[in-house]
Formats: structure tokens, sequence, C-alpha cells
């Protein structure tokens, strides 16, 4: 008999609501949803998300949802850094409650976090539960990237590039690429931002080095505006920009290791432009020099299914904070997630 999946989702954004879609396809019963967005208060959370009614009306208040509803995991879709999800996580894992959560900085917390990582890593085993950060990074980038390279001898390198379109990433995602920012608007943010919030691959290049027992010696990254080459319009932010105005930003990593393997992240985020193509491509350096490349990862659904795909691995999981390389090679669920569950 399947087990019933009790879940409150956090955050009714574009990814949010995909994944309420994702989430009771698989058997899951949503029984709240939260979101701060005042617009959003009191509208039935099946309705949002294109499907029938589910009788769930989307509210403010995630403590008041915790202590009246019995979950057995939250499935937080808000915000990036990790302080600014922490309170959300913790709240959580102080009602013995697992979480499942897109926000990449958590991806890998200790690099900017690592008192806040261990306090919650700490909690979670205290209580029961487990903490995992996924989405696209865990199939795309992570497993892809590591992967390729076991099929490499005297491995050199491993070089990630990615394209990805704000048309179809959201809000959130748009504001945080600088679309119609000025250059001085830009450097401007870039100094207050850049020693706190992570490049789009940091952290992934950390788990990649942490599962394949890589030191990280020296850690190099930089952060550029990306320049229209046409007049474009954003929808998801309202947003018009002229040639020559920023549309994206370009963020480069690169990770040296003590073993000497080098590992590298290109990701650019921006709006579309006439012929232009996404593209996500890993490159490893060795004998022999291999790559593959997906086309389009298609982001505006493929973090919200990696996501809600990774939730029957969180529940089984031992608690703590764990990342991707803790966990079983994700797979499709065929059957109802509660089938998974041990």
């Amino acid at each position: 008999m399947s087990k019933k999946i009790n879940a409150v989702s956090v955050g009714i954004g574009a990814m949010g609501t995909l994944a309420v879609r994702y989430m009771i396809d698989h058997g899951v019963t949503i029984v709240a949803a939260v979101d701060i967005d005042p617009a959003l208060q009191g509208i039935d959370i099946g309705e949002r998300a294109g499907i029938a009614p589910l009788g769930v009306k989307i509210e403010s208040d995630l403590a008041a949802v915790i202590k009246r509803t019995a979950l057995d995991v939250a499935v937080i879709m808000t915000k990036t850094p990790v302080p600014e999800v922490y309170p959300e996580i913790k709240l959580c894992v102080e009602n013995k409650i697992n979480v499942v959560t897109i926000s990449e900085d958590w991806y890998w917390p200790w690099r900017t976090c690592p008192e806040m990582a261990d306090e919650i890593d700490a909690l979670a085993k205290a209580n029961g539960v487990s903490v995992l950060a996924t989405g696209i990074q865990d199939v795309h980038w992570s497993n892809l990237g590591v992967l390729l390279a076991s099929s490499c001898h005297n491995l050199k390198a491993i070089h990630g590039t990615n394209i990805a379109f704000l048309d179809e990433l959201g809000p959130e995602v748009a504001k945080e690429a600088f679309v119609g920012y000025t250059v001085d608007e830009f450097n401007e943010m870039l100094a207050k931002e850049q020693d706190l919030r992570a490049m789009a691959y940091t952290e992934v290049l950390y788990c990649m080095a942490h599962e394949m027992r890589l030191k990280v010696i020296k850690e190099n990254a930089s952060r550029k505006p990306i320049f229209a080459k046409q007049d474009v319009y954003l929808g998801c932010i309202d947003t018009h920009v002229k040639k020559g105005g920023i549309i994206g930003m370009n963020d480069c990593v690169e990770l040296q290791t003590e073993e000497g393997i080098l590992l590298t992240g290109d990701w650019r985020a921006k709006v579309k432009e006439s012929g232009e193509d996404a593209i996500n491509k890993w490159v490893v350096e060795g004998e022999p020099v291999l790559d593959i490349v997906t086309t389009d990862m298609h982001g505006e659904c493929t973090t919200s299914i990696g996501a809600v795909n990774r939730i029957p691995d969180v529940i089984n999981a031992e608690p703590g904070l764990l990342t991707v390389a803790d966990m079983p090679k994700p797979i499709y669920h065929s059957k109802l997630f509660g089938d998974y569950i041990k």
C-alpha cells in the first residue's frame, strides 16, 4: 500500500506553481501552501497551478501552518541566499519536517555560511529529518559532469558551460540577473553582494569536488554584465531594454584542486535575443577528451521536476543537511511517491 505523504509548498511563484502540479501527479497530498505575496492570499493552490481546486488556500504564515498541520516534507521554492532561506528551513527542521529546496546557495552552504549549515545539520540529525537543496543542478550539472569524468583516464579538467534564458525562469531569477540595470547600478550591487552570494556554478563545483574526493585549494570567480545586441523585452518583469543595455550576467568560476584537476563553470543568464539557442555543455579533459551537450535544459520546468522527484529520497535519507553527493542516483518515478517510501 502506498504511504501517504503530506507536504507544504512554500513559495508559489513560477517554480513553486509547477511543483504543485508535479506533486499532485505523484500522489503527494498538499495540505498547505505558503507565499508572502499579498496578491496570492486566499487563492486555491490548485487553481493557481492550473489544475482542479484542492481546497487549500494560499496563506502567509508558515509557523501557523506547521502548528496546526502534520507534515512530512516542505518544498521550499523562494529565495537563493542561505541567510534568506535559513529561517524557513530551521522552522521546518525544528518541527521534524523534511525539506527539499531549490535554493542554489544551499547546494553547498558550507562555502558562504558554514555556521548556519552546521547548525541546520545538527538540528536535522537531532530531529530525525533531512534537508536537501536540489533542482536542475542535480542531473544537468553535478551528475552529468561527474559521470562523464568517470569515463576518463588521467583527468585534467572538467568544464561546464550553460546559457539560460531568463524569459522562462520567472521574475525572481530575472531580478537577480540585473536586467535593466545601468553599469553603475550593476557595479554598485556587485560591490555589495559578491562576497556574500555565490556565483551560479560555485556550489555545484564544490559539491562535485566533494563527491570526487578532491581538495579545493583556490577559487577564482568573476561576474560581468551581458549587454544587449538589439532592443529586447522581458515579459516576466515587464522591462524593455535598449541595445547596449544590461540584459543578464555572466558568471565564471574556477576551482583549483590539490590533485591538479581543474573545475570550471561558465554561466550566462540573459534575455533571449533572436538567433540564440540555450545550451548546457560539459567537457572533460583527459584520456580521452569527452563532451556532452543538452541543447536546452528547459529550466522553466526541470528545476521543479528535479526537486519534486527527490521527495522520496529525502524522506528515506539519513538525517542531516545533505547534498546530492549523499543521495542515490536520481531516477524517474513511474509509481506514486508513496510506493518508494521505506
